[in-house]
C-alpha cells in the first residue's frame, strides 16, 4: 500500500521546514524506496512503514535543527497513530465501493443499530446487507448496493426520530 495522504503532507511540510533543496529531497526519497531508473522519486510512491521510516527521519533532523518539536512531544500523536485505515487494503477497485464508502455505511450503521456491543453489531450490519442487496460481506459491495443501504439505513433512522417525537 502506498503512502496516505497525511504522510506525504507530514514529508513535504517538514522538507519545506527543513528547507531541502529539491535535489537533495528526491535523493533521500529514493534512499527510502525503489524506484525504476526512468522514475523520479516521489512520497507518494513510498509504502507506508516506509513513509514513516522518512517522516521519523525528518522529524529528528527538524528537531534537532530547532524548526520542530519533536514527535514524541506530549499533546502529539506517535507515529504509531498513523495507521491506515479500515478497508484502506482494498484499494480502488472498479466497479466495487469504495473503502471511504464502507466506512460511511458502517458509520451509518453504528448510528442506527441496537446491538450492545461491537461484534453483535456488525454480525447484525452484514445480515442487513445481506437482506438489502443479497451480497454477505461489506468488502463485496457495488455502488448500486450502497445507494440501497443508504437509503434503508436513512429510513431507519427518520422512523426512530419520529418514534422518539411522538
Amino acid at each position: 500500500m502506498n503512502a496516505q495522504p497525511s504522510q506525504v503532507k507530514r514529508i513535504h511540510t517538514l522538507a519545506h521546514l527543513l528547507r531541502i533543496p529539491d535535489d537533495d529531497y528526491r535523493a533521500m526519497i529514493a534512499s527510502f524506496g525503489t524506484f525504476p531508473v526512468n522514475v523520479r522519486p516521489s512520497s507518494k510512491k513510498l509504502t507506508f512503514q516506509k513513509a514513516n521510516e522518512l517522516i521519523r527521519r525528518l522529524s529528528e533532523m527538524a528537531t534537532a535543527a530547532g524548526v520542530h518539536r519533536s514527535v514524541e512531544a506530549p499533546g502529539r500523536a506517535p507515529l504509531s497513530s498513523c495507521r491506515p485505515k479500515k478497508y484502506d487494503d482494498l484499494g480502488k477497485r472498479p466497479g466495487m465501493a469504495s473503502p471511504a464508502q464502507l466506512r460511511m455505511l458502517e458509520a451509518m450503521w453504528a448510528d442506527v443499530s441496537f446491538a450492545p456491543d461491537p461484534r453483535s453489531r456488525h454480525y447484525a450490519y452484514e445480515k442487513f446487507i445481506t437482506r438489502i442487496t443479497g451480497v454477505s460481506k461489506p468488502e463485496w459491495l457495488e455502488p448500486l448496493h450502497v445507494r440501497k443501504i443508504k437509503t434503508a439505513i436513512e429510513s431507519m433512522k427518520r422512523s426512530q426520530l419520529h418514534k422518539e417525537n411522538s
